[in-house]
């Protein structure tokens, strides 16, 4: 084995640490992201009107939303890049919240605006059969 040799061993074990290093970092900084949702809700004479403000709200995200009864439940995961750093963190999040009314979970609907980090989730009032 000649000094050559070394070297490319080496750097390629200097090139694996850095690889789990990265990871590391990465995993870590996914986990360590706290995101705070601020929310609003308003009763009309068709239902509930909740407005939710979500931090970070780009083209690379999952809004999910349940209903049953009178309790509401928002799951979502925003992808987000980071400053300072060069890599895309995936942040998930729950909120759940009781409603005034109970619900017809078949006509949720929701509008995301994006440049305003708004979410506006529409549910109408469960009808009397």
């Amino acid at each position: 084995m000649n000094g050559w040799d070394h070297w490319q061993i080496a750097a390629q074990r200097f090139e694996d640490q850095f690889r789990q290093l990265e990871q590391e970092i990465e995993q870590l900084i996914g986990t360590q992201v706290v995101i705070f949702i601020k929310s609003e809700w308003k009763l009309t004479d068709e239902g509930v009107v909740i407005r939710l403000y979500i931090p970070g709200l780009t083209d690379k995200h999952e809004i999910h939303v349940q209903a049953q009864d009178r309790q509401l439940s928002i799951q979502g995961v925003i992808e987000q890049k980071r400053k300072h750093f060069p890599y895309q963190v995936k942040t998930s999040f729950v909120k759940t919240m009781m409603l005034p009314v109970p619900v017809d979970s078949s006509g949720i609907q929701t509008k995301v605006n994006k440049t305003k980090n708004v979410v506006m989730i529409y549910l109408p009032k469960k009808r009397n059969k």
